[in-house]
Order: C-alpha cells, then sequence, then structure tokens
C-alpha cells in the first residue's frame, strides 16, 4: 500500500510504503507488560538483527529507524529523505524477513529468555524531506537508528 501525502500546492510532501506480513495464525500470549518489562532488551536485539542486515544495504537516504509493538505486530517504521528507487526498495523489502528468521515466532535476549513474542512485522518505507523534523516520530520501542540532519 502507498500513501502520497501533498501540500495545498500539489506538492508532494512525503510518501509512505507499507508492507504486512502475516507470520502465524496461532495467537501467542502477550502483553504490554512484557513489552515493558523488556523493552531494553527487546530494543538491543531488534537493533543488533537489523544492523546486521543493513550492512552494505543501507544508503545515505536513510534518515531513521524506529520501531512499534502492539497485541502482537511489530512494525519497523524506516524513514529516507527521497523515493527509494526499485532496486534500493527491493533491497529494503529482506529486513523484516531477516528479522523473521532471527526472531519469529518469539523473541529471545542473551540469556535465551522469551522476551517478546510476535504474531505479525510490518515493514513501513517513509519518504519525508530532510528539511521536516522527524525526531518526534519515535515509537514505543524506540529510534534504532536516528541520522544527525545538519
Amino acid at each position: 500500500m502507498e500513501l502520497m501525502y501533498f501540500n495545498k500546492n500539489q506538492i508532494l510532501l512525503f510518501t509512505i510504503k507499507k508492507y504486512s506480513y502475516r507470520t502465524s495464525e496461532t495467537k501467542l500470549m502477550n502483553d504490554n507488560e512484557m513489552l515493558y518489562k523488556n523493552i531494553t532488551d527487546i530494543s538491543y536485539e531488534i537493533m543488533i538483527y537489523i544492523t546486521e542486515y543493513l550492512m552494505g544495504v543501507a544508503t545515505r537516504k536513510m534518515r531513521g529507524i524506529t520501531l512499534n509493538h502492539n497485541e502482537g505486530f511489530l512494525d519497523i517504521n524506516v524513514y529516507f529523505d527521497s523515493v527509494l528507487t526499485e532496486e534500493e526498495e527491493d533491497e529494503m523489502l529482506h529486513i523484516d524477513t531477516y528479522l523473521l528468521s532471527k526472531g519469529y515466532p518469539k523473541l529471545y535476549n542473551r540469556k535465551g529468555e522469551v522476551i517478546l513474542n510476535i504474531d505479525n512485522v510490518g515493514l513501513i518505507l517513509i519518504s519525508i524531506p530532510s528539511d521536516i523534523d522527524i525526531s518526534d516520530k519515535k515509537d514505543n520501542l524506540g529510534w534504532i537508528y536516528l541520522r544527525k540532519e545538519y
């Protein structure tokens, strides 16, 4: 799904592309208590997996990555300063697949304890020009990456 946002002069402000993948029909026990109790470990483990994948894939266009988890749904929001080429977009589409191979259906910490149940993963590619501040876009699992803007 692609959403485009224009200003009153019909100038494209930003676009959002959303990809959603259903990983299981089985509902796992997952509640906010687990999320907030383990928020640091969750962010750390997901950051490790995403960083591993982005080696050699990330481009200068990438402004930030933030995560949101709600009732089993994990959204990976990736912000860019301009629309991606088809090749760049294809490479980004594998972030969630890579994360699923590492953390589905349960994300474990380094001690081997379950810290998060994941039913679905959604990848959202968002293009917002660098002159528009995105620092307030932090979701409930926080920023994994945030580029310094000059």
